[in-house]
């Protein structure tokens, strides 16, 4: 080990080098990384209780977290404007507020997207005590995850104009807009506990949105098979955590690696991976986890269904990718064949079940669940070529999605009345 002529220099070898300290006492570790990203301090000994944080150290530490999550805060608080904008508008009956409250999502989407392109320039830094990353991979990822988002939020806004329609209220946006602010924690997440959290958030307002047409049938029953299929996903992820900690003693993503890097075969790593892995996979509706997905997907609305298809799947899958090459790479000997052989069994499940669909949403769920067969397969590689390749794909399958979907909802609602055609079953189709 490096020697050190004060405890200066070692923060500064840390903030630069942290692998270099993968071997030191995990706690003493972790006491280095809150020094060196939340204090300036002014000590000459290793008595941490003599640590002064000074104005100039207090307004650094403002700067640097308020920038770097600016994106996130410009989110939280324009959503709030329109919640408040939302509420007097309804009591003040305003003709077409709801499209009025859609259009300002997508301005804040789009605000948004310039700032996190600004952010692009920062360097990769650590945000919370490490609970928050922000480097070039999760920043591309909100970017391209905010255009998912605004492609979907404007193609609904066809929905609005249909008379009689239930769900035609000002909540609807308004959920979306969290929805996608947890997304983005989602996706910054560096940190088990930040990871669960963010994922929690964001089922909250997917199941919500699954349910807003609850006067259908089919709706009711969609929503409580989401209900359940989420929480039984949330419980996974949620035990295989707990596991990890009692191994390691902490959440963070980079001493989780630190320790696997040296200790590789630890039952209780493996078995709380297996768990979270398991979580992923029923979010991700990988056979056999896909379980009542169909239902689903054919209960809900066709902007709900868009939603989930697209911009959910992908912010579930850049996360997975993040875990997958980074934090449990050590244990690709577990979770590459394992991914390999449900990848395959995706992949004929979803074209068989197709073969025997009549209506489109059904078609299209067995659809997805053949492609996410294609996803996984790439990931199963443990290879950067793999990794690229699903990102590709998942960006890909988003856009060719959101095509269809727009040509579904442009037919399917009465703003279009010229051709009076209701695409519901693939028999439909002939009538373009």
């Amino acid at each position: 080990m490096i020697k050190y002529n004060n405890i200066y220099e070692q923060v500064a070898d840390f903030s630069t080098n942290p692998i270099k300290f993968k071997n030191l006492d995990i706690n003493y570790v972790q006491i280095l990384n809150d020094l060196s990203s939340l204090f300036y301090f002014e000590c000459n000994s290793l008595n941490y209780s003599q640590i002064l944080v000074s104005n100039l150290a207090l307004n650094n530490i403002i700067n640097k977290h308020f920038v770097l999550i600016l994106p996130e805060t410009f989110i939280l608080l324009m959503l709030f404007v329109l919640l408040l904008y939302s509420i007097w508008t309804y009591k003040q009956a305003v003709k077409h507020s709801i499209i009025d409250v859609t259009f300002g999502l997508l301005s804040v989407n789009f605000f948004s997207f310039l700032l996190y392109l600004n952010s692009l320039s920062y360097k990769s830094q650590f945000l919370f005590n490490s609970l928050f990353l922000v480097d070039f991979y999760n920043t591309i990822s909100k970017l391209i995850f905010l255009l998912s988002s605004s492609f979907v939020l404007f193609l609904t806004i066809f929905i609005f104009h249909k008379k009689n329609l239930k769900f035609n209220r000002y909540e609807y946006p308004i959920i979306i807009g969290f929805a996608n602010l947890a997304s983005c924690l989602l996706i910054s997440s560096f940190d088990l506990i930040l990871l669960y959290l963010s994922i929690e958030c964001l089922s909250f307002c997917l199941y919500i949105l699954v349910l807003f047409k609850i006067q259908n049938k089919l709706t009711a029953e969609a929503g409580l098979k989401y209900f359940c299929l989420g929480a039984i996903a949330s419980s996974s992820i949620l035990f295989g955590i707990s596991l990890i900690y009692g191994a390691v003693c902490t959440t963070n993503y980079m001493y989780i690696k630190a320790y696997l890097d040296n200790i590789i075969d630890d039952p209780l790593i493996c078995t709380g991976f297996i768990y979270i892995l398991s979580g992923f996979c029923f979010k991700l509706a990988v056979f056999p986890y896909h379980m009542a997905l169909i239902d689903i997907y054919d209960g809900c609305s066709l902007s709900v269904t868009a939603y989930l298809v697209t911009v959910v799947k992908f912010v579930m899958v850049v996360t997975l990718c993040k875990l997958l090459m980074y934090v449990f790479y050590s244990l690709q000997e577990l979770w590459s064949p394992v991914l390999a052989s449900l990848s395959i069994f995706s992949m004929i499940f979803g074209s068989v079940g197709a073969l025997y669909q009549e209506r489109i949403k059904r078609f299209f769920a067995y659809s997805s669940i053949h492609q996410v067969g294609y996803i996984v397969l790439s990931l199963s590689t443990g290879t950067s070529t793999g990794l690229f390749s699903s990102i590709f794909y998942i960006i890909t399958y988003n856009l060719t999605t959101i095509g269809f979907f727009g040509v579904l909802l442009f037919y399917n609602t009465s703003y279009f009345t010229y051709k009076k055609i209701k695409l519901i079953y693939l028999n439909d189709l002939y009538l373009l």
